[in-house]
């Protein structure tokens, strides 16, 4: 299995992820301070905005493969929830 490593920009640790977990793009009112994404059944992605609201947006989901070196998008923490996933920001590695 092909990994990637990938750095989480709120806490700086880099793991190694399958080539294959899922991303989104980052939303441009994104609260990037320890912000984070949930992604309902339904691909509804759901998260407060810069400005404290709440949005709702219909997500798109990216293969980590996929990004490139400096971009920044929120990564699946692959934490198994009930029905619910939850993507954190990240970016790869560029060590």
């Amino acid at each position: 299995m092909h990994t990637l490593e990938v750095v989480d920009l709120f806490t700086g640790i880099v793991d190694d992820l399958p080539s294959q977990t899922a991303t989104l793009d980052v939303p441009r009112d994104f609260e990037t301070d320890g912000g984070r994404i949930s992604l309902d059944p339904q691909g509804q992605a759901h998260y407060v905005a810069s400005d404290g609201e709440r949005r709702v947006y219909l997500a798109a989901l990216v293969e980590l493969s996929e990004r490139k070196q400096g971009e920044l998008y929120l990564v699946d923490d692959g934490a198994d929830g009930a029905h619910v996933r939850t993507f954190r920001l990240a970016m790869l590695d560029p060590g």
